[in-house]
């Protein structure tokens, strides 16, 4: 679920507003099925082709060859790389956001302590212990606080929409069960499709576990996606209900912008509080989406080098007939 639920959350509510809830849910629904067949399709590849490879890594290196470990890590190494630095650039504007809002004539960037770098860097020196860890399981504390942060980010929306009588909520009304028809429908189809995806760690979440099976895999994700899709429900629909047409691309805005409706010069206190949790998620998230990345950077520098999958699985399959027999081996 680490690997899955993170800084893209924000993003959820709007998706869910021009959709509709009912067809966001049930969309959401058909991305977490498909999402659960393409992980067991990577696994029934790896066991129908020859030695049972554990990676994608040595499955591309015996369909197509050597060039195809190049070519994964590029694309492993644009996406984690990519989403790290989206994730560094929101983690930097809200902190500075939430730092501006102590002071009433400073917006976000500018001056020096609210702009985004004040914040980004130190949070890079922060977490460069943290990714370079080897394993996933050596994360699993990281795991926690990122659950309980989400908790008290969903919670604390919830108290704020109900009991909070200083708050008037903009979307109590059926315009957010009604699919939108705009391009920004669009945009919200792929943000659900790219809500769930975490394929790329389908095989180190694989490995770390204690009975390396199809069927335990199956069990974890079947046990792990229902619940990511509980979070992103509640997320969704509290928030649609808080703002409704007035969403933006990100919620962190409405909630750090929104005002007592009978003092609009006062801030909410659950606002800060849903700002510090959410930047908390970003910090235990990035760890998850850095590891893939990392590792695709460190198997390029030893396939130049040593050539270390390419000439194991080479002398490993020659054994192997129809390896052995195909022209470019």
């Amino acid at each position: 679920m680490s690997t899955c639920v993170g800084g893209g959350i924000v993003g959820l509510p709007l998706a869910m507003y021009n959709l509709g809830i009912p067809l966001a849910i049930f969309l959401q629904i058909c991305v977490m099925f498909s999402t659960h067949w393409s992980a067991k399709m990577y696994l029934y590849v790896k066991d129908i082709v020859p030695d049972q490879p554990d990676s994608l890594y040595e499955i591309g290196y015996i369909i197509m060859g050597r060039s195809s470990i190049f070519i994964l890590a590029s694309i492993f190494i644009i996406n984690s790389f990519g989403l790290c630095m989206i994730y560094f650039i929101v983690f930097g504007d809200t902190f500075g956001q939430l730092v501006a809002s102590f002071y009433p004539n400073e917006d976000l960037g500018t001056v020096w302590y609210t702009s985004r770098w004040c914040y980004s860097v130190p949070l890079a020196v922060v977490l460069i212990p943290i990714c370079l860890k080897k394993e996933l399981a050596e994360l699993t504390w990281v795991s926690y606080v990122l659950f309980g942060s989400l908790f008290l980010f969903v919670s604390v929306n919830f108290i704020q929409l109900v009991f909070d009588s200083h708050f008037e909520p903009l979307g109590i009304d059926t315009e957010i069960l009604s699919p939108k028809l705009s391009w920004d429908t669009i945009s919200a189809l792929s943000v659900t499709m790219l809500a769930y995806s975490y394929q790329q760690n389908v095989f180190p979440i694989y490995s770390e576990l204690k009975n390396k099976t199809n069927e335990e895999y199956s069990k974890v994700s079947i046990g792990a996606l229902p619940l990511t899709g509980l979070i992103y429900f509640a997320v969704g629909i509290i928030c649609c209900m808080m703002f409704g047409s007035t969403l933006e691309s990100s919620v962190l805005l409405n909630i750090g912008n929104a005002q007592w409706k009978t003092n609009p010069d006062k801030s909410f206190w659950e606002a800060y509080i849903c700002q510090i949790s959410f930047m908390i998620v970003l910090m235990c998230h990035i760890p998850f989406i850095f590891f893939s990345g990392k590792e695709a950077v460190l198997i390029v520098i030893d396939e130049i080098r040593r050539k270390s999958i390419s000439s194991a699985l080479w002398h490993k399959l020659q054994g192997n007939q129809h390896f052995s027999m195909a022209p470019e081996h």
